[in-house]
C-alpha cells in the first residue's frame, strides 16, 4: 500500500501529530508495536479502582498545555491537585520546596530556607555575586548550582527535585538541557536567584504547576485516540517494523507484517526504538544510539491505615540520596487527587514509590523498602497492604548527560537530509508540556514554510 504519511509510534507525541497531520489534510497512518497506545501515559486498576500508572498529570507552569486541551474540547475535564506541594526529605528533617525553579529560589530571605543554616544562606549569596565560569555551558546541574548557591542547596533541594523529574543526579546531567531556561536567563541576570525570580515570579511552586484530568491521564489518549480516527486516520497496533529504507523516488518502504509506501515518515518512538529500524541509515543509527535512557520501576500499592487519612505529608515527597532509601519518590495518590479519594473505601489509600534502582531488588526485598518508606516518609509502621501494580519503563526518561544537546544537534543534522522527522522527549525534552511546544512551533514553521 502507498499513504501520504506513516507515523511510527503511538505515544503523546505520534498522537498528538498525527492528529495535527489529518487535519491539515494528510492521509495518516499511525503503527503501534503494543497492543495499547499513549505511551507512557497508561493506567492500571487495583480492586476495581482505575489510575495512572505512569505520567499522572500535565504541566500547567506555562498556559500552552490548557489552551491546547481547550481546543480539543477537553477543558471542562480539567482538575488541579490537593495544593499542599511535595515535600522534601532528607538527613536535615522534611521540608518544602521553595518558591523558584527546580529548586533553585526566586529568593534567598525565603523563611522555608532556614533549615540550610545561616553560613550555607551566606555562602549563596556570596557565591551568586560572583562573576559567570567562561565554561558555564558545559557544567553539569551540581556544578552550576554548587557553583553559585553551594553544596547544600544541590544536596538538600536542587539535588532531590531534579532526580525526581529527571530520574538521575544533578551530577549525571547536563545544566544547560535540563535547566536550558534558567542558564539563558542567568547568563543575561548574572544572577541565578535573579534568573529563578524572572522565570517563575509569583507562579505556584514545582509539584502544584501541574493538573491532570477526572478520572486520570488516560482520558487525553482516549480523546486523541477517537478525534484521529473520526477525522480518517488509521492506527494499527500490534504493529512492529522491522526495517525501513528509503527509496530512489524519495519515498520510504517501511516493512510492518506487510510492506508500506510513505511519501513523509516520521518515527516517535524512543532513541533507542528508533536507531533499531533506521540500521540502514548507518551514521544516524548510531547517532541516535548515543542517546541515553533510564529506566523507572514505579510500585502503586493499595493499603488500609487510619493514620494515613490525615495525608501526613500532603501530596508526596522527594527523598534525598543522603537518607539511603532505595525509593526516590513518592506519591500520597488519594491525597493529591480528590476524585481518587472520593473512590476509596474508609481508611483506603493508594500510594506510589518510584524506585532509584530498577533492578537489584526482588519481590522480598522490595516488599521490605515499602514498608520502610512507609515508617520513615509517611510515619505508619505496618499497614495492612490490599493489592500492588508494579510497572516498568525500559526507556522511560531521557538522560540529559554531558553533550546531551551536541548530540540532538548532531541528530538533526543527519535526519534533515533524509527527509524523516523524529519527534519524542529525546528531541524536545521529558514531559507532555515540552512535546506539544515541540509540535506547535513545528507545526508554525510547516505553515510559514507554505505561504500559509
Amino acid at each position: 500500500m502507498s499513504i501520504d504519511k506513516v507515523i511510527i509510534g503511538a505515544g503523546f507525541s505520534g498522537l498528538l501529530h498525527g492528529l495535527s497531520a489529518i487535519r491539515a489534510g494528510q492521509q495518516v497512518l499511525l503503527l503501534e508495536r503494543s497492543q495499547s497506545p499513549g505511551g507512557l501515559i497508561q493506567s492500571e486498576e487495583i480492586d476495581g479502582i482505575k489510575f495512572d500508572s505512569g505520567a499522572e498529570a500535565f504541566s500547567n507552569v506555562t498556559p500552552e498545555f490548557e489552551n491546547w486541551l481547550s481546543d480539543l474540547s477537553l477543558g471542562s475535564f480539567v482538575v488541579k491537585p490537593n495544593t499542599k506541594s511535595p515535600v522534601i526529605l532528607s538527613k536535615i528533617g522534611v521540608h518544602a520546596i521553595p518558591q523558584g525553579v527546580f529548586g533553585v529560589p526566586v529568593s534567598l530571605d525565603d523563611s522555608g530556607l532556614e533549615f540550610l543554616g545561616a553560613p550555607a544562606l551566606a555562602l549563596a549569596r556570596k557565591l551568586d555575586a560572583k562573576p559567570l565560569p567562561e565554561n558555564l555551558d558545559e557544567l553539569s546541574v551540581r556544578e552550576l548550582i554548587d557553583l553559585r548557591l553551594g553544596p547544600a542547596f544541590t544536596d538538600s533541594l536542587v539535588g532531590p527535585v531534579i532526580s525526581g523529574v529527571h530520574g538521575s543526579l544533578p551530577e549525571h546531567l547536563e545544566a544547560r538541557s535540563v535547566l536550558g531556561g534558567l542558564v539563558k536567563e542567568l547568563k543575561s541576570k548574572g544572577s541565578i536567584v535573579e534568573a529563578a525570580k524572572t522565570l517563575r515570579g509569583d507562579k505556584p511552586a514545582p509539584g502544584s504547576a501541574v493538573a491532570s484530568f477526572e478520572g486520570g491521564m488516560h482520558l487525553l489518549v482516549e480523546k486523541l485516540v477517537y478525534e484521529f480516527v473520526q477525522s480518517g486516520g488509521t492506527l494499527r497496533l500490534g504493529t512492529d517494523v522491522s526495517r525501513i529504507t528509503r527509496l530512489s523516488d524519495g519515498q520510504f518502504e517501511i516493512e510492518a507484517g506487510e510492506t508500506i509506501r510513505a511519501r513523509n515518515l516520521v518515527i516517535a518512538t524512543t532513541a533507542n526504538a528508533a536507531a533499531r529500524m533506521l540500521v540502514e541509515f548507518h551514521e544516524l543509527s548510531v547517532a541516535l544510539q548515543e542517546i541515553e535512557s533510564l529506566e523507572t520501576l514505579l510500585v502503586t500499592v493499595l493499603v488500609e491505615s487510619p493514620e494515613l487519612n490525615s495525608f501526613p505529608i500532603g501530596t508526596g515527597a522527594l527523598v534525598a540520596e543522603d537518607l539511603g532509601l532505595a525509593v526516590k519518590a513518592t506519591t500520597h495518590i488519594n491525597a493529591k487527587w480528590e476524585w481518587l479519594n472520593d473512590k476509596l473505601k474508609k481508611d483506603q489509600h493508594l500510594v506510589r514509590f518510584s524506585f532509584r534502582n530498577s533492578r537489584k531488588l526482588d519481590g522480598i526485598e522490595q516488599k521490605s523498602a515499602i514498608l520502610e518508606s512507609f515508617d520513615l516518609i509517611y510515619g505508619v509502621k505496618s499497614p495492612k497492604l490490599l493489592g500492588q501494580v508494579e510497572v516498568f519503563w525500559e526507556d522511560s526518561l531521557v538522560k540529559a548527560s554531558a553533550g546531551h544537546l551536541r548530540r540532538i544537534e548532531r541528530i538533526k543534522s543527519l535526519v534533515e537530509p533524509l527527509g524523516i522527522e523524529l519527534r519524542g522527549a529525546y528531541m524536545s525534552g521529558n514531559g507532555l508540556l515540552g512535546i506539544l511546544k515541540h509540535e506547535l512551533e513545528t507545526r508554525e514553521g510547516d505553515l510559514i514554510g507554505t505561504g500559509i
